[in-house]
């Protein structure tokens, strides 16, 4: 669940991009990007992508993005 979702925020195409990126990150490295899915604090601090998996940085960097807890900061669509 995107993080502005478990404090009561409308769903919006900044959430769908969240979800999706975190869906194709357990996809690509087989795990979450925390090692406690619990734990909050982990959360502010994700293992880039490239640590777990042969990604082009460029490809975790975005991911990475698309992870962010502020839905500002994350790519405005999954469109290439």
């Amino acid at each position: 669940m995107a993080p502005e979702r478990f404090f009561g925020q409308p769903a919006a195409i900044a959430t769908d991009v969240y979800e999706a990126a975190l869906l194709f990150y357990v996809m690509v490295a087989g795990r979450s990007p925390w090692l406690d899915d619990a734990d909050v604090d982990q959360r502010l601090d994700a293992t880039p992508l490239a640590d777990l998996a042969e990604v082009p940085l460029a490809l975790s960097d975005v991911v990475m993005r698309a992870l962010s807890t502020r839905a500002a900061r994350r790519p405005p669509s999954i469109e290439v």
